[in-house]
């Protein structure tokens, strides 16, 4: 695809001038699909609204920009540096970010709110304590990927690959992860209340001392997952496989468990008032 020719010519002569270009006329609808700007340090710049389809930002230096509302379809970020970017409602369908880097101070967290992601590449990046919350994620690989912290509150995770991912203190209220896999994730003291983790794949997987208050569990596979001094009040587990899963100390208040297979469960000091447990499987 051709690149604009009056952007790349603004472009080049840096960030300092595109910025002040871009504040003259907010409302331009600038092209720069398919541009290889690999390697090129882009500290704050303004790309809002811009439409980067398909390009080339390997290796980029983006801290600070502002991403907001970007077209970044297909577009390859691998390895790039997006500390303290804003990535409110970008599109980043089909786009690649393996290895990207945007892990800073708080005060300076990427802001990824309401970005689309749908069947992004995303193994291993860093999302520590970044804000997604509304992000969409649907088939997206997330394998090993690191969320400690980060904010994902209503975000859509449906089908995705989440193999190994941190979430350690996460905001994952009512977030959807209806057929994800999160084998062997670590979902250590998160909070998922009213999450949907219907047919998840759970097998392995910490979620120690996580409040899943109210949360959907219907037909997971939680074999051998750690659920110690978990909060599952209220939650949904009918047909869920918790064969071998650690649930001592956890908490199963008025918790659905009908038709819930518990072979070689421990359950020890586990709190069962009002659960339900028809056909229960033991």
């Amino acid at each position: 695809m051709m690149v604009d020719k009056k952007c790349l010519t603004v472009l080049k002569r840096g960030v300092q001038y595109w910025n002040k270009w871009r504040k003259k006329d907010r409302y331009l609808q600038l092209d720069l699909r398919g541009i290889n700007l690999s390697g090129e340090i882009l500290l704050g710049i303004n790309f809002t609204g811009v439409n980067l389809a398909g390009a080339i930002l390997v290796k980029c230096n983006f801290c600070g920009a502002n991403f907001d509302g970007a077209n970044l379809t297909g577009a390859n970020l691998s390895e790039a540096n997006l500390s303290g970017v804003s990535l409110c409602g970008v599109n980043l369908t089909g786009a690649i970010l393996i290895g990207t880097n945007y892990l800073g101070a708080e005060s300076t967290s990427s802001n990824w709110s309401l970005a689309n992601l749908t069947g992004a590449d995303l193994r291993v990046v860093d999302f520590a304590r970044a804000e997604l919350s509304g992000a969409n994620f649907i088939g997206a690989n997330l394998n090993g990927a690191n969320f400690i912290g980060a904010n994902l509150t209503r975000a859509n995770l449906q089908l995705t690959e989440l193999e190994g991912a941190k979430f350690n203190h996460a905001n994952l209220v009512q977030a959807n992860f209806a057929s994800a896999n999160l084998t062997s994730a670590n979902l250590k003291q998160a909070n998922l209340s009213e999450a949907n983790l219907t047919q998840a794949k759970l097998s392995k997987t910490s979620l120690t001392q996580a409040d899943l208050t109210e949360a959907n569990l219907s037909q997971a596979n939680l074999t051998q997952a750690d659920l110690t001094e978990a909060n599952l009040s209220q939650a949904n587990l009918t047909q869920a496989d918790l064969t071998g899963a650690n649930l001592s100390q956890a908490n199963l208040t008025q918790a659905d468990l009908t038709g819930a297979n518990l072979s070689q469960a421990n359950l020890t000091q586990a709190d069962l008032i009002l659960a339900k447990a028809w056909n229960l499987i033991d």
